[in-house]
């Protein structure tokens, strides 16, 4: 019996059962970081760049004659103007023949690609997390962890030229060093003094290995009981109880402090962007995931072309506060 799905219709329940099978150690950041979803091309939030002062008063004095706010500015980046995608054929012959064979004929035939698809795409937006520069399709427009954690760029359209206190924790170094008890201390300090909180760091299996041996004796294993964390089997180190994430995307010889519920990442919904009347491109929702599964118009008759694709864009809400790095560390 033929099966009465669409070809895009069956590309959609494969991806969606290939990003259920996908293993998360694979992808830990991704699988970690708080997952949003937009439908509008910039995300706005209120920024708070610092600046407020307490002042003491008589208190026969008028109130507020000399107190002082903080500043708080709008922040804003930009989401949708760019796609990380994969695109792939089928002829017209082999999708006649799997529908005349039967539903299972059809699934298969996408099975391989829809496969594909999910690895390359999850594997690029983990390795973006880190990498993104925002410099275009390259990047798809991911602003990622290295750009964010280097002072001298300005971020979510605040300049740190203008917003000195936007700019997070940084203790890096010429050259790489040796990870030591006071590298770290130094910057769990620092955090503290800009009033920042970290609940995961982030870094390479290296630099976790490299962390295990100097702290031999004390290694633990780390099991967060509350809190957005949760143990997915590649967090089996921790500092002060913030569980390690080792990730063989992130950024070598670096250690990125984050406070996870400050840090989303963000993919546009494109559920609803079907013009009234007409058929819409499938979208799904898949691991926190906006995904668009569409048929592309091709120059040959007898080839049928589709393509699967994510808009992404990762926030970090204050920028000062929610993310610092440690960096050039020798492995």
């Amino acid at each position: 019996m033929a099966s009465s799905y669409t070809p895009v219709e069956v590309l959609t329940l494969a991806v969606q059962q290939e990003i259920a099978l996908v293993p998360q150690r694979l992808y830990p950041t991704l699988t970690v970081v708080q997952k949003a979803e937009d439908y509008q091309t910039l995300i706005k939030w209120p920024a708070n760049v610092g600046g407020a002062t307490a002042t003491g008063r008589a208190t026969s004095a008028a109130s507020r004659v000399t107190a002082s706010a903080d500043t708080v500015v709008g922040a804003q980046l930009p989401i949708g103007a760019q796609t990380l995608g994969h695109s792939f054929d089928i002829l017209r012959n082999d999708l006649v023949q799997a529908r005349n064979a039967g539903p299972g004929a059809l699934k298969n035939l996408f099975a391989y690609q829809a496969q594909t698809g999910v690895e390359v795409i999850l594997k690029g937006l983990n390795g973006l997390l880190y990498t993104g520069a925002g410099a275009g399709s390259a990047d798809a427009g991911v602003y990622g962890m290295e750009y964010i954690c280097t002072a001298a760029n300005d971020y979510a359209g605040l300049a740190v030229a203008t917003y000195a206190n936007w700019v997070p924790m940084i203790l890096t170094n010429a050259s790489n060093r040796a990870l030591t008890v006071d590298l770290l201390s130094a910057l769990r300090v620092g955090l503290a003094r800009k009033g920042g909180y970290a609940d995961v760091i982030f870094t390479t299996p290296e630099l976790v290995e490299t962390y295990n041996k100097l702290f031999a004796a004390n290694r633990q294993l780390s099991v967060p009981a509350v809190g957005p964390i949760a143990d997915l089997g590649f967090a089996d180190s921790s500092y002060y109880g913030i569980p390690m994430v080792a990730d063989p995307d992130c950024t070598a010889n670096a250690f990125y402090f984050v406070n996870s519920r400050g840090v989303k990442l963000h993919t546009f919904n494109l559920s609803n962007s079907a013009p009234e009347g007409a058929m819409a491109p499938e979208a799904t929702k898949t691991m926190g995931l906006n995904f668009l599964v569409a048929q592309v118009g091709t120059q040959n008759p007898h080839v049928l072309s589709f393509e699967i694709s994510v808009q992404p864009q990762l926030q970090v809400h204050n920028r000062a506060k929610d993310i610092a790095l440690l960096g050039k560390i020798t492995y």
